[in-house]
């Protein structure tokens, strides 16, 4: 006989080959396949093996299939339910192959069609493994990773009572591969079995086996570096399934990052540095501080040249051919990239702040007000710095911030889908973000609300009396509730900011207000009182907002009088100040 030969049969001469990979097959891929067949035929042959005496029946010989088996589940069910004849047609290809063949063709159809369940796929791997297949051979073999393949044959370190779990759909296949992080089944079975219904899925498992390691991407492991922590003989171990790792040997880990600490001061002060902080030592944070600047160091020559090309480049009475621009211009953009660096008179005067809780390191500071080297600073304190002339107090900071606390709440009151992400967000940094030292948050979503501030109506505070309330309610009217709720925790007053997340630099609590009034496109005009601002003003600052108002200076005089103009001004011109101005801001002078 050849190896292939093609021909038509009934339903009833065909029966499933034991070597058919494919074990598990859900009810409704049946039912598809069922549509399928009544709407197009069968347009692809079942393949077969010819038959065997010992599947012979009074019929006659059977062939066993091995490739096809739902289109085989699909017609008998099909012939049973009298939707097809029982001599209904089944074309079958007859393939002349041993078990071991057998077994192989029908693992890679399967795998092309990637619906095979996964566990069949591991047995099916493990058998070619037992039978003496490489995992790069099965890689290629399937055209599959050999991450994959060593992702299917780690299931067979899971505890059997867990594959059995997955048959019967008590969990997902997600859930079932984070057991291949826990190599002892004993520890794995105690897991699973300490898990409450609803949380049994793969995050809450992975998070149980791994709470004793170190990630792989995290602070302390990037400060360490990989190479250093296997150079010492920590083992590292991957997860099969995500781009994860865990470094095991949590207390080498902790040794290494020590010694890198130590190792930093010492070059910090082989480098110049005048002194080193640290975190735990000082109680500080690096934002306590004032920093330098470093600088780019240019020879005469390379400054000279910079000026040269910038010339060049601007001019617009030359004519350069585009080749020879392109190249000027690259060459201009590698001096102006050039990394900065710190001069010996800035490490002579200032030091090296460690947080050895964050594992960050920052050069350059120096106490707030004592700046005694050159270089640009960033920071407050400086002595030459100059004197700007919108500096405001924290008292009318206040008040500009409750004017953005006022625009954000209407807006997330007065519009669903912005209550809806702006609820979105707070839960998601609550879940993924719940510490973040400096992390400003702009909303009580904890919940709080203000002391005496209730506007529900229910005396009820029993959780299932609200939820049976709320279940009930139309998508509208549940939306509207939420928007009112919400906008009740929004906060972005300089007090809430400041008071409640430790230490948040003024620039991170301006960024997240400014930054809310531009994502959401506010107005906040209506909510900017002029009067109180400019009485929070020293007299010098309401003359320079009058002159950027009206391009006239305002005569000194009362300061009662230049903040009665200079109000009336601001409501006229419809003027607001800088922290205001990054939403929708109508001034025109």
């Amino acid at each position: 006989m050849h190896e292939f030969q093609q021909l038509s049969t009934t339903i009833d001469r065909l029966i499933i080959d034991e070597k058919n990979v494919r074990k598990n097959r859900e009810k409704d891929s049946i039912e598809a396949m069922k549509a399928s067949i009544l709407a197009n035929g069968i347009i692809q042959p079942i393949a077969v093996r010819p038959p065997a005496v010992s599947d012979a029946d009074l019929e006659g010989a059977r062939y066993r299939t091995f490739g096809g088996g739902r289109r085989f589940l699909a017609v008998q069910s099909l012939v049973s339910e009298g939707l097809v004849p029982a001599d209904y047609p089944v074309p079958i290809i007859i393939r002349d192959v041993d078990d071991h063949k057998a077994e192989e063709l029908s693992l890679a159809e399967n795998i092309i069609r990637r619906g095979m369940s996964p566990l069949d796929e591991f047995r099916a791997f493990k058998d070619l493994i037992d039978g003496g297949a490489t995992i790069e051979e099965i890689a290629l073999r399937f055209g599959q990773t050999e991450k994959f393949v060593r992702g299917r044959l780690a299931l067979a370190n899971v505890h059997p009572d867990l594959l059995a779990a997955f048959e019967a759909e008590e969990m997902d296949f997600s859930t079932l591969a984070a057991f291949t992080l826990e190599p002892e089944q004993e520890r794995q079975l105690e897991v699973w079995s300490g898990l409450y219904r609803y949380d049994r899925n793969a995050r809450q498992v992975r998070y149980l086996l791994s709470k004793d390691s170190v990630k792989g991407d995290s602070r302390i492991a990037k400060f360490v570096g990989r190479d250093a922590y296997q150079a010492a003989g920590g083992p590292v171990r991957s997860d099969l399934f995500t781009d994860d790792e865990t470094w095991e040997d949590t207390a080498l880990v902790e040794k290494l990052a020590a010694q890198r600490l130590e190792d930093l001061k010492t070059e910090a002060l082989n480098e110049g540095w005048a002194f080193i902080v640290t975190a735990s030592e000082s109680g500080k944070s690096y934002w306590d501080y004032a920093r330098y600047q470093p600088e780019a160091q240019y020879t005469d020559a390379e400054a000279a040249r910079s000026s040269q090309l910038e010339k060049i480049l601007n001019s617009e009475g030359e004519t350069i051919d585009e080749a020879e621009f392109e190249k000027l211009e690259a060459e201009y953009e590698a001096l102006q990239k050039r990394p900065g660096e710190f001069t010996s008179e800035q490490r002579a005067t200032s030091g090296v702040f460690i947080d050895d809780k964050q594992y960050e390191v920052t050069y350059g500071i120096y106490e707030r007000g004592k700046e005694t080297g050159s270089g640009s600073v960033s920071g407050s304190g400086g002595a030459k710095e100059e004197e700007d002339p919108f500096a405001i107090s924290k008292a009318t900071k206040s008040l500009l911030a409750k004017a953005v606390t006022d625009a954000v709440r209407k807006r997330v009151q007065t519009h669903s889908p912005t209550a809806l992400a702006f609820v979105v967000t707070m839960l998601d940094m609550s879940v993924n973000a719940p510490g973040g030292y400096g992390n400003a948050k702009p909303s009580r979503i904890t919940v709080t609300r203000e002391i005496g501030h209730r506007t529900d109506e229910a005396s009820d505070d029993k959780f299932l009396t609200r939820f049976k309330r709320f279940s009930k309610m139309k998508p509208d009217a549940l939306g509207a509730k939420l928007a009112e709720l919400a906008s009740q925790t929004v906060d972005v007053t300089e007090e809430w900011l400041s008071g409640s997340h430790g230490y948040v630099a003024d620039e991170a609590r301006e960024d997240i207000q400014t930054g809310l009034l531009a994502t959401m496109k506010l107005d906040p005009l209506e909510h900017f009182d002029a009067e109180l601002y400019f009485k929070g003003l020293k007299k010098q600052q309401i003359a320079a907002a009058y002159l950027e108002m009206t391009g006239t200076e305002l005569a000194d005089g009362k300061k009662g009088e230049m903040v009665d103009l200079a109000a009336a001004t601001a409501q006229e011109k419809k003027w607001l100040p800088n922290l205001l101005r990054a939403g929708v801001y109508h001034f025109k002078q």
